[in-house]
């Protein structure tokens, strides 16, 4: 885990009960990669992680499932497999897509037209969640039938 985050989480998540408020920061969390960037128009590279979404993960993921996802969130990100839009009406507009250690993990991103408080640049994007899909869910074959598949790792370039 970067170790803003590790701190962040040590400082303001760790021990909190479920629903508790907590202090309202963003962290940066990685870069995207330049392809992904452009080829699904995003208007920054950067990631960040506000802890209202962790908070939101150290609530409903098990402590195993949290600390894997508080870990690897910048591989997560920054090298998805795949990355699908995410279907209508859920926060989020992009689901990414990754595969480690046999299990298959979502990160959801959403990315907007706030400005960056720190150098003033237009837009932001932001990790909403992340989660392992349970073998239940990689077991139904229409699972990811609902998603519409935007980008491919395999060739870099977007799928038709």
């Amino acid at each position: 885990m970067s170790s803003v985050i590790k701190s962040v989480v040590r400082k303001h998540i760790s021990g909190t009960s479920k629903k508790a408020p907590v202090i309202e920061l963003t962290v940066f969390v990685c870069n995207l990669t330049k392809i992904v960037q452009k080829e699904l128009s995003f208007p920054t590279n950067r990631v960040y992680l506000t802890t209202r979404s962790l908070k939101h993960l150290y609530d409903k993921r098990t402590a195993e499932e949290f600390d894997y996802i508080t870990e690897n969130l910048p591989s997560l990100v920054k090298f998805p497999a795949r990355i699908y839009k995410n279907k209508d009406g859920k926060t989020g507009g992009f689901c990414f897509y990754k595969e480690d250690l046999g299990e298959i993990y979502f990160c959801i991103i959403e990315s907007n037209s706030d400005t960056n408080p720190i150098d003033g640049e237009i837009g932001m994007n932001y990790v909403v969640s992340a989660y392992r899909l349970s073998e239940k869910e990689t077991k139904r074959e229409n699972y990811l039938a609902g998603y519409e598949l935007l980008w491919s790792w395999k060739d870099d370039t977007p799928s038709s």
